[in-house]
């Protein structure tokens, strides 16, 4: 009798088990959609289309990379000892340098979309986990370095520097991060600074 009332209790659990799971997997597709952060309904197209996250593209200097906003690639970079700043000669401390990235930026889309400064980092270190944002044409009183922000037009291909304050390396990592308006973070694009 014992035995049959433990048989009874494992079958029980055993069938509610199977009824959790087949409960948690039997949503249909639209509502599952609805609930994922990734899957995006546009209305105006009647179409749902998926954000990519995570993917990891890395590239090299004059290398064009497509994100989902705009193309952009890093056309050089430069290293200096001494930088002119206004009327003024300026070097870093020692184990510093500077780091200059010229960076061309193309707008494939329809419409224009706002650029910043800040969408732009430099890391390095031995797990790349060291990072800074650069100077712009705001701090460095300069037009040929990137406004904090601007409107990129449909179509429109602009070049901008960047100037970096970093400790001595052999190689950075260019980095951009596509953030969507709502927070969502998509694919990461890197362009691997190393001098040859």
């Amino acid at each position: 009798m014992r035995i049959q009332g433990l048989y009874v209790k494992m079958m029980c659990m055993l069938l509610y088990t199977f009824l959790f799971l087949l409960t948690g997997c039997s949503e249909d597709a639209a509502s599952a959609g609805a609930e994922n952060p990734n899957t995006i309904q546009d209305t105006e197209a009647d179409t749902t289309y998926t954000r990519e996250t995570g993917k990891i593209t890395e590239g090299g200097v004059n290398e064009l990379l497509h994100t989902v906003f705009f193309d952009f690639q890093v056309v050089s970079f430069d290293t200096p000892e001494y930088m002119m700043l206004g009327d003024d000669m300026y070097r870093l401390e020692d184990g510093y340098q500077f780091l200059v990235c010229e960076l061309s930026l193309t707008n494939p889309q329809p419409e224009a979309m706002d650029i910043y400064l800040t969408d732009f980092l430099v890391c390095w270190g031995e797990a790349e986990t060291e990072r800074d944002y650069g100077y712009g044409s705001d701090t460095l009183g300069d037009s040929a370095y990137m406004p904090e922000s601007f409107l990129l037009e449909a179509g429109e291909q602009v070049t901008y520097k960047l100037m970096f304050k970093v400790p001595v390396q052999e190689r950075y990592l260019f980095l951009y991060d596509e953030f969507y308006a709502d927070g969502f973070q998509g694919n990461q694009f890197r362009v691997v600074l190393k001098e040859e």
